[in-house]
């Protein structure tokens, strides 16, 4: 659907939006105003909304605009495989969306002349690759320290949701992410591939053999994880990744996983699952 939308587009800019999300009323106002032809993206801020009690994060913005040229976009692209790295950058921002292909607005030809476009069969992680792409061909990005974009959280989009089909899923995406990765030709790059590797794995063990909603007994479940964790792109994951490189619960998680804990793991899963509960007004 969105290499016909990019293919199908006569604008000279191009913006992705979610089906459950919505732009901020003032988005003309505040983002389409300031589109600068010197620059091939802008990127711009956003708010969570919460579906479960209809309200929106407030956040502060401070209306400021920034530039980031062709050398500090590769610092981008290393953020897109640790978060922790981008995160010591000056021009990082909690409420700018880097990594997805909404939160910012991309000069067309750009696109057209990189042939860039979305991974066909990869359904889970694809925005993450196209942002990859397209910020390897960027020579300066725009930033606007203002909301343009309101990302909708429910709870059937979250972790919890069962995906049967998500172990295939995220190997395709890791398959892909990987090629464009060894493109880069550096260490640094392939070491910060393989800890995002270990830490999307656990998103999918969360999301699938620790669901509640998954249909399977425990030791089957059981039975499952430790297959998938002898998948030789999952194996050289945990051996390779830079558990330095995590927050205390992913590296927590991290290392239970790596040891094959897997009670423990289920344990873990049940208390953040509590937390999210908590902080979403879960009933």
């Amino acid at each position: 659907a969105r290499n016909t939308g990019l293919y199908s587009a006569q604008g000279e800019w191009i913006c992705f939006i979610d089906g459950d999300d919505f732009l901020d009323e003032k988005f003309e106002e505040n983002i389409i105003t300031k589109l600068d032809n010197s620059v091939d993206i802008v990127c711009f801020g956003y708010s969570n909304y919460f579906n479960e009690n209809n309200t929106k994060a407030k956040y502060d913005f401070s209306g400021k605009e920034f530039w980031i040229n062709n050398e500090e976009c590769e610092k981008l692209r290393k953020g897109l495989l640790d978060n922790e790295f981008l995160k010591k950058q000056y021009f990082y921002n909690k409420n700018i969306m880097y990594t997805a292909t909404w939160g910012k607005i991309i000069k067309k030809k750009v696109i057209k002349n990189n042939n860039l476009n979305f991974v066909s069969g990869v359904s889970w992680g694809e925005d993450v690759i196209f942002s990859y792409k397209i910020f390897s061909v960027t020579k300066k990005v725009k930033v606007i320290d203002l909301v343009g974009y309101h990302y909708r959280i429910r709870m059937d989009s979250m972790t919890r949701v069962y995906s049967e089909n998500i172990l295939n899923q995220y190997i395709r995406f890791m398959e892909e992410m990987r090629k464009e990765v060894l493109k880069e030709s550096s260490l640094d790059f392939e070491k910060m591939f393989w800890t995002m590797a270990a830490k999307q794995y656990l998103t999918i063990v969360r999301r699938n053999i620790f669901n509640s909603s998954n249909p399977n007994s425990l030791n089957s479940r059981k039975k499952y994880f430790l297959e998938t964790k002898n998948i030789e792109l999952i194996a050289s994951a945990f051996v390779k990744a830079d558990y330095s490189r995590y927050g205390f619960v992913i590296k927590i998680g991290a290392i239970i996983c790596k040891r094959n804990c897997f009670y423990l793991l289920n344990i873990l899963y049940k208390l953040l699952d509590l937390k999210d509960k908590i902080k979403y007004y879960i009933r």
